[in-house]
């Protein structure tokens, strides 16, 4: 038996939420708060979870930055 206990709890979920979007390679002023980013579908096998706070770590400076660019 597993420890954990599946809940199914369908609910609305918003068409729009906020969130920091990456507009361009460079600095901190490629960051951008937009309120209106399209909630995401999730597929049979998928969840939504809301985030509250998130953090920034090297890979992402390293994408902003452009060296995980894809050359174009």
């Amino acid at each position: 038996m597993s420890a954990f206990k599946i809940l199914e709890t369908k609910m609305a979920l918003p068409e729009t939420m906020s969130g920091v979007a990456l507009i361009g390679i460079g600095g901190p002023e490629m960051l951008a708060w937009c309120d209106n980013l399209p909630v995401p579908t999730p597929s049979e096998n998928d969840v939504i979870v809301m985030v509250k706070a998130a953090g920034v770590n090297n890979t992402d400076i390293n994408t902003r930055n452009g060296w995980y660019s894809k050359g174009d």
